[in-house]
């Protein structure tokens, strides 16, 4: 895995946060934390992130805004998984269950930066 990644978390705790800079920031990745979506700035190609990490919510299981990170790999954190969620064969979407695992979280992120290398 190379530098130069950016790993865009939405929502989620600050401990989060802090888990995945002093993991990943070391190795090049830039980690930017966004609790309302405004991704304008995420549609030029150079600033596109690698991996997403979405905390979702009881009170809003869904983001509908992120139609933009659609084709974009991601890390999705829910109270209770699903069973498409289990079930799913998409390689691009991890799901973690709350409570969660920190290296489970790592592992997941790895495993989708190293698939997008």
């Amino acid at each position: 895995m190379s530098g130069g990644h950016q790993i865009v978390l939405v929502d989620g705790l600050s401990e989060t946060e802090e888990v995945l800079k002093a993991v990943f920031e070391p190795k090049g990745t830039r980690i930017a934390r966004i609790r309302h979506l405004n991704t304008a700035k995420f549609f030029e190609p150079d600033s596109r992130p690698n991996v997403v990490v979405l905390h979702e919510s009881d009170a809003q299981p869904a983001h509908p805004e992120l139609e933009c990170f659609e084709s974009i790999p991601r890390v999705v954190i829910r109270s209770v998984l699903q069973t498409e969620d289990s079930e799913s064969s998409d390689s691009e979407t991890f799901y973690l269950q709350k409570p969660f695992q920190y290296p489970e979280l790592v592992r997941a992120v790895e495993r989708l930066l190293e698939q997008g290398c």
